[in-house]
């Protein structure tokens, strides 16, 4: 997950809302 959290500028933020919103799919826990 450091690769993602780990990008630049723009680029980053959207690899980082892709990350959360995967994880928010696999976390029961988490979702909304």
């Amino acid at each position: 997950m450091h690769e993602l959290v780990c990008g630049v500028g723009d680029d980053r933020n959207e690899r980082r809302a892709a990350e959360l919103d995967a994880a928010w799919r696999v976390l029961p826990g988490w979702q909304a």
